[in-house]
């Protein structure tokens, strides 16, 4: 595998594995052409393509001729594509459909090179969801690689494989039980007083898989995008659990140290003139502001996909949803209990504009109307944008 985010890649990056005569391992291979239009050569891509997300990840490069003596790449030909994005669509169309289940954070992009003709570079993570299984007119089987290629698994790997992903949601689901637990019950990493506390998890996959490679010593060149939430100014340091962004409000955003972002305000929720307020959307714009500077922090240290999002309050018993300016209309409905977890969130990559982090957090804003009596949050536009209202 390459070594760089896959929008970074250039000619100069794939004719280097050339020059080098860099051979195939278990995170790389090249095809000189793909031809899917039959149902054998669709099933062998297939089959590559799962047996990445099967294994460790890894690259496909499609437009590198490779000597059969020598197993070395030696040429950068490029395909004759006439239309790019019809070719990627049919390779992604393929995948999707062959592939069960679904694999999230595949990237495929084309490289135009300087002979006018293009690479085809397929990006497959090592996916939290396997064993992937080919699935294509009666082939059904499931592949993994070695430093050889790629080989179907026996019954004691699938065995495995299944048990390692059963893992994975287990590990997530008592982390985020945990935090919150200790967060309500004020074992928080600065002291923070109020009980009515809003809490944004930012969860990468590779915290919970083997051991995550993440350099919390790095963290002071990142200062500004771990503003804690809601906060004018803040302080850094590190601390046992590893960096934490903190300010007087009392926010504070902890970055652990296998990568995980914790994100804790209670400000927003402080009683006002004996109200016990939710403003709706201060609050949505609290969380999106918030969110686009940890997500930045995710893309300079180029974190691998996918990333879960989980947004909670705890103590928000006898709350109210504060509709319009500290105001009520329609249903004045208190919250019965002291937690309240809203709709969780996945990203398959972290360089997103402003439209796709709306669409990420609309269904999470809506579960917070659901929670009051409300269909959905009335602060989107009909083409997904958040505009106040």
């Amino acid at each position: 595998m390459i070594d760089k985010d896959i929008d970074s890649i250039v000619e100069s990056d794939l004719q280097f594995l050339v020059d080098n005569e860099v051979g195939e391992k278990k995170s790389l291979e090249y095809k000189s052409t793909v031809s899917i239009s039959t149902d054998s050569e669709k099933k062998e891509f297939l089959a590559d393509i799962s047996s990445f997300a099967n294994s460790s990840g890894g690259d496909l490069i499609i437009g590198i001729s490779e000597s059969r003596e020598s197993e070395k790449p030696y040429e950068l030909t490029g395909l004759e594509i006439g239309d790019v994005d019809k070719y990627i669509s049919i390779i992604e169309n393929t995948i999707r459909d062959g592939i069960k289940p679904r694999i999230f954070g595949l990237s495929i992009r084309s490289i135009l090179l300087q002979n006018g003709k293009h690479a085809i570079f397929i990006r497959v993570p090592n996916s939290w969801t396997s064993p992937h299984r080919v699935e294509y007119k009666g082939h059904d089987k499931f592949y993994r690689r070695n430093s050889n290629g790629k080989y179907p698994m026996d019954v004691d790997e699938l065995r495995i494989a299944f048990s390692q992903s059963e893992s994975i949601d287990r590990s997530i689901k008592e982390f985020l039980e945990q935090r919150v637990d200790q967060i309500y019950s004020g074992k928080t990493p600065i002291p923070i007083i109020p009980t009515c506390k809003v809490i944004l998890h930012l969860l990468p996959i590779s915290a919970f898989k083997s051991n995550p490679i993440f350099d919390i010593k790095s963290m002071d060149q990142y200062k500004i995008d771990l503003k804690p939430m809601l906060s004018g100014g803040w302080n850094c340091q590190y601390s046992i659990e590893g960096y934490i962004a903190y300010s007087r409000e009392g926010s504070y955003t902890l970055v652990f140290r296998n990568g995980i972002i914790e994100a804790v305000t209670t400000d927003i929720l402080s009683p006002r003139n004996g109200n016990y307020l939710i403003p709706s959307a201060l609050f949505e714009r609290m969380i999106l502001e918030s969110f686009q500077n940890y997500i930045s922090l995710y893309t300079k240290l180029n974190f691998p996909t996918p990333i879960f999002i989980e947004l909670s309050i705890v103590g928000i018993k006898n709350y109210f949803l504060a509709t319009s300016e500290g105001m009520f209309w329609g249903n004045q409905i208190p919250y019965s209990r002291e937690l309240l977890t809203l709709a969780s969130g996945k990203l398959e990559k972290t360089n997103l504009n402003i439209l796709e982090i709306c669409q990420v957090f609309r269904p999470i804003f809506d579960s917070l109307w659901n929670a009051f009596g409300y269909k959905e949050s009335p602060n989107f536009s009909t083409d997904g944008n958040w505009i106040r209202k």
